[in-house]
C-alpha cells in the first residue's frame, strides 16, 4: 500500500450471520470489538473501520481506504452447521 500510492482499497467486514449481536460478560475484558452490542452489519462495519484506523496510523492516507460492512450477507463459509465450520477459514494448514 505504501509503494502503490495511486491505489484505493476497500476493506470488507463480515460476520457469520445476520442476527443481533449481544454483549457477553465473558468477553468484558477483551475490548469493544469483542464486547459489542448491535446489528451484524454494524459489527462488520466496525471491524473494517478498525483495520482502516490501523492502516492510517501506519502511514496510509485516509482517502485511499474505503470500508463496507456486509454482516452475514456475504459469508465466506456458506451455511456453516456449527462454529467450528464457521471458523474453518481461519484454520492453519
Amino acid at each position: 500500500m505504501l509503494e502503490n500510492k495511486e491505489y484505493v482499497f476497500e476493506i470488507q467486514g463480515h460476520t457469520n450471520g445476520n442476527r443481533a449481536v449481544k454483549k457477553s460478560k465473558r468477553h468484558i475484558n477483551l475490548g469493544e470489538e469483542w464486547n459489542f452490542k448491535g446489528s451484524s452489519k454494524k459489527l462488520s462495519k466496525y471491524r473494517a473501520e478498525r483495520i482502516k484506523t490501523y492502516l492510517i496510523k501506519n502511514g496510509i492516507k485516509e482517502n485511499r481506504i474505503k470500508t463496507v460492512g456486509f454482516g452475514g450477507d456475504k459469508m465466506i463459509v456458506k451455511k456453516p452447521r456449527n462454529m467450528r465450520e464457521a471458523m474453518k477459514i481461519f484454520e492453519l494448514k
